[in-house]
């Protein structure tokens, strides 16, 4: 992500042309934390984008997987880069790669399986509900219930 923001920045200096609007990055685990009802992020919630890489185009389109690093170099002129993933053997077995390795990545990277950060977050989550409740803040029944929902679908 790092690189292609510099690249970004780079080419629309040379350019004189903003490609920032292009492309927006989010981080899940921002401080003033991950808003999964912003309607810029798609519906996109923390479970989705922790086990997969996303994307929403401008046009509400959701990409997730290779489809986003596809997308993503194409926006810094290098798509080139990902054009053989749209050959279908290739295609296939690019993201049946993505998929075996967006299953460790955190266990590589941060030493936790990304079930445990998912479990932590909503634990999180739900004890900040629970402070509110307590008087601190009133949270809304539907919040609530959509919590809930989201911890009993596992996501």
């Amino acid at each position: 992500v790092d690189y292609l923001k510099q690249r970004m920045k780079d080419l629309s200096t040379r350019t004189n042309s903003d490609k920032s609007n292009l492309i927006r990055f989010t981080d899940l685990e921002a401080n003033e934390g991950y808003n999964e009802s912003d309607p810029a992020n798609g519906g996109v919630t923390y479970t989705m984008g922790m086990t997969s890489f996303h994307a929403v185009k401008s046009n509400g389109e959701i990409l997730h997987g290779v489809p986003v690093f596809v997308e993503a170099y194409d926006i810094v002129d290098q798509g080139w880069i990902w054009e053989v993933t749209k050959w279908p053997i290739v295609g296939t077995l690019a993201s049946w790669g993505y998929d075996m390795f967006a299953k460790i990545r955190t266990q590589l990277t941060r030493g936790s399986s990304v079930e445990s950060l998912i479990e932590d977050h909503y634990t999180r989550r739900n004890e900040i509900m629970m402070k509110n409740d307590d008087g601190v803040e009133e949270v809304c029944e539907s919040c609530q219930n959509k919590i809930a929902s989201e911890k009993n679908e596992g996501r």
